[in-house]
């Protein structure tokens, strides 16, 4: 599903929603670049610091323009995985109210690539998602409070004797201004505007320029420092000045300003949900349309747009969604860099700040190759897919509102790619939970038609990766409730129940959260043409007994 500017406030509360209960989400990124190592002399191989330091310096100079992220719901009763691919390209502007002005860079071999690739840059640009970094929205609101609670240096007249229009506007304005002081307290008007709706002056124009302004601003705070003067399009109030009544509406502006800045927050909404950020920013009456939508409101939601914010928000702190991806170190730089701000100098502080924001991460491209000795065997996206498009289990439907990319192959689209990883994920997983990944044996399952032999008469059929989801298995999908949020969630946590367990014994179901697979195989990141050739996220304390049992 592709999400642009124009639907993405729809779209932001069922995101938020599907997960704060979902099992996992899967991430991709296109970038307008990336970096370029150059040849090291005698084959020399980088260190895990200086291909951070490499991808770190590009993730400075360019930018994230695709995200995918899939969802992927799970039902326990029927087995079944449903994936939901939502695929944002990302707005390069920024509003003038923020005050934020944002440089872009492109790498004419990334573009080269993602043009022949089907990318837009036109709609990236017309219909992409706004966002503000966290680095962007404090810097735009230290200007504004800046700009609302500096100190002004009082002004002084300083008019030249051969500017008499100046001379003769401001001799006017001191005319109007005197003769309504004079009235008296008790007999005027509480304010009186420049220039004066009734009458004509010498020197008093219709309607105030800038230059005006700042004369009449001027002429207030140097010769009557009683009174302050206000700005309105085409003309100036001037009144008797109150200090703590101005203080105080200086600070409500000041906290308007910062409320209509948080408004641009956009696409970081859904970073923040990803790593149990801040999110009471979001109203709570923006959940007020789920609740609207009565064909799809599930028997477990709440009354009140509140009280659905509330268990979304809290829900979303407590249990932050498991992230996988493919090849996902130099995502996370660039995803860290986009929507947070300067990135450490070191891996190893980066190491510690990405374990923070993601608990439980999973890396596919781990996954396939971990057990491969010195030797990378394939392992892009695209071959992994093909390898496992025979095997039968996990169960994986697109759920109906998702189904851009049945029956077609968008590769290199960060939705579709995000996709393909999400189905890496389940197969292999499931495959791990009893025993290390042995491509022989992939091409034996091939052979015999997948992890479950066909029913009698039906011969095995290579599935593509973009006919895999294909019509037909959309239409079989039974429409579920038990996927959505609830007291328990479904975010693989141990449910005790025996068949369960039976289930993921049989490769039906991923391992839940707690077994030996997380331990072993999750916070690795594959590093291939490094000295260390894997990133570790964390502190994991393993037996080498638990890695002789998967091996």
């Amino acid at each position: 599903m592709d999400v642009v500017d124009a639907t993405f406030n729809h779209h932001l509360p069922w995101i938020l929603y599907e997960l704060a209960s979902c099992c996992f989400v899967s991430l991709d990124l296109e970038m307008s670049g990336i970096t370029m190592s150059p040849d090291k002399p005698g084959g020399e191989v980088q260190t895990l610091q200086a291909r951070y330091a490499e991808v770190k310096a590009a993730a400075e100079k360019y930018q994230i323009l695709q995200v995918g992220l899939t969802i992927c719901r799970e039902n326990l009763v029927t087995g079944k995985y449903i994936l939901m691919p939502y695929n944002f390209n990302l707005s390069p502007n920024t509003f003038r109210e923020t005050e934020i002005s944002r440089d872009w860079t492109f790498q004419s071999r990334a573009v080269e690539f993602l043009l022949a690739n089907g990318f837009s840059i036109d709609i990236q640009c017309k219909y992409g998602v706004p966002y503000l970094s966290r680095e962007e929205e404090k810097q735009a609101i230290a200007k504004a409070t800046e700009r609302f609670t500096r100190q002004t240096t009082k002004r002084s007249l300083n008019i030249k004797e051969s500017d008499h229009e100046s001379l003769e506007f401001i001799q006017a304005v001191r005319q109007v201004v005197d003769s309504w002081l004079a009235e008296g307290e008790l007999n005027h008007n509480a304010w009186v505007n420049i220039p004066p709706p009734t009458g004509k002056l010498p020197g008093m124009p219709k309607t105030l320029s800038k230059m005006h302004k700042m004369l009449v601003y001027s002429l207030i705070e140097s010769e009557y420092p009683a009174l302050a003067a206000r700005s309105h399009p085409s003309f100036m109030t001037i009144e008797p000045s109150h200090p703590e009544r101005d203080k105080k509406a200086q600070e409500a502006r000041l906290e308007g300003k910062k409320a209509r800045i948080q408004q641009h927050v956009g696409f970081r909404w859904i970073v923040e949900a990803l790593v149990g950020g801040d999110l009471t920013g979001i109203e709570d009456w923006t959940f007020k349309r789920t609740l609207d939508n009565k064909a799809v409101r599930p028997r477990y939601t709440p009354d009140t747009p509140q009280e659905l914010s509330m268990r979304v928000k809290q829900r979303l702190v407590e249990h932050r969604p498991i992230l996988v991806g493919h090849n996902i170190f130099t995502d996370l730089v660039y995803f860290c860099r986009c929507f947070f701000g300067p990135l450490p100098d070191t891996v190893e502080e980066f190491q510690v700040m990405v374990h923070d924001l993601f608990p439980v991460i999973v890396d596919t491209k781990y996954l396939a190759t971990h057990d491969c000795g010195s030797v990378n065997p394939p392992s892009s996206l695209v071959e992994l897919n093909e390898d496992l498009s025979h095997l039968w289990n996990p169960k994986i439907a697109i759920d109906p509102l998702h189904v851009k990319y049945s029956g077609q192959e968008l590769n290199h689209e960060a939705g579709f790619d995000s996709m393909l990883t999400a189905t890496a994920f389940l197969k292999l997983s499931a495959m791990l939970s009893g025993g290390s990944l042995d491509r022989s044996k992939i091409k034996q399952q091939q052979q015999n038609g997948g992890m479950r032999r066909p029913q009698q008469g039906r011969s095995p059929v290579k599935r593509s990766p973009g006919d895999f989801f294909a019509a037909e298995n959309v239409k079989s999908l039974d429409m579920i409730s038990n996927g959505w949020l609830h007291a328990q969630g479904s975010t693989l946590e141990e449910t005790g129940s025996a068949e369960v367990a039976h289930k993921v014994r049989n490769g039906e179901l991923i391992p839940r959260l707690g077994s030996a697979f997380w331990n072993v195989y999750s916070n690795r990141l594959r590093a291939f043409g490094t000295k260390e050739r894997v990133l570790q996220l964390g502190v994991q304390e393993e037996k080498e007994e638990m890695l002789m049992e998967f091996d």
